[in-house]
């Protein structure tokens, strides 16, 4: 089987490498400070944004369609009664759900019955593992303590907030860094106008940039891809034979992207983290 995610990443690599040259280095510094400044923007307003993005129906599109997943994943069945993620409960039944969890030879809190039942639900809904603990600790403190609620309403409403968030980050990051290409380009109009032309400290300056950007690039699209493979088996077992993931004396550039760990789940928690934190 031909191993187009190493050809793609060797494709990225060499333009990258072949660009950093002719940009030179200035251009590249330039972009990630562009870039830098994005990511503060983006923080600071992916949750007016994504809100904003919501109000246009995305929120409740993504909460309909997550409720419809849930709504039926069981929770616990004890004795003739089964408690699913969409049954409306209070505080009381959810306890005296744990309690027959307890006595049936399960151990843990409450809210490890919940976020058990909860990981069940995620998968049906094709969500990364890698957002799994911020999901968990932001649905476990959303459950109201009076009141009836339905575990799959919390779900479907938190990751909905979550999504409009992230599309928000994400739209303001790309905007930024669309308008950046747009200046520089101007700039570098201007100056190729006027006669002036990367030096050689600038064109290395490129091609480390370069080498720099693309494995950046290609190691979060790894990143991309092992996600998608956590929630379609069809598209795991592709990678795992395309790159011969399993063979230890096998050695592609692709299988290098997908077994180097820079902690990208821990990452992607400590970005929710502060958009999301935990409430108590």
């Amino acid at each position: 089987m031909l191993d187009w995610i190493s050809i793609a990443f060797w494709i990225i690599i060499g333009f990258r490498i072949l660009m950093g040259f002719w940009k030179g280095g200035l251009k590249t510094l330039i972009m990630l400070a562009v870039f830098a400044l994005g990511i503060g923007l983006a923080f600071a307003l992916c949750k007016p944004v994504g809100s904003w993005i919501g109000g246009f129906g995305v929120q409740n599109w993504v909460n309909d369609g997550i409720f419809g997943r849930l709504k039926d994943v069981v929770v616990f069945n004890y004795g003739s009664e089964s408690l699913t993620l969409g049954s409306e409960i209070d505080r009381a039944q959810l306890e005296t759900a744990h309690a027959a969890w307890i006595a049936a030879g399960n151990e843990g809190t409450t809210n490890d019955m919940i976020i058990s039942a909860l990981h069940s639900g995620y998968s049906t809904c094709f969500i990364p593992s890698a957002a799994f603990g911020v999901l968990d600790k932001l649905i476990v403190t959303n459950i109201p303590d009076v009141g009836t609620f339905s575990l799959a309403s919390i779900v479907s409403g938190s990751v909905a907030q979550v999504t409009c968030t992230i599309i928000g980050f994400a739209s303001i990051l790309l905007v930024t860094v669309i308008v950046g290409f747009i200046i520089i380009a101007i700039v570098s109009g201007i100056r190729k106008a006027a006669g002036h032309r990367p030096g050689f400290v600038s064109r290395l300056l490129g091609i480390l940039f370069g080498a720099a950007t693309a494995f950046v690039t290609c190691w979060t699209i790894s990143i991309v891809l092992q996600s998608l493979g956590t929630t379609f088996p069809a598209m795991s077992n592709f990678f795992k034979e395309s790159m011969k993931l399993d063979d230890p004396s096998y050695w592609n550039i692709g299988k290098f992207f997908f077994n180097i760990n820079f902690g990208y789940g821990d990452l992607f928690n400590w970005i929710l983290g502060i958009l999301f934190p935990a409430k108590g």
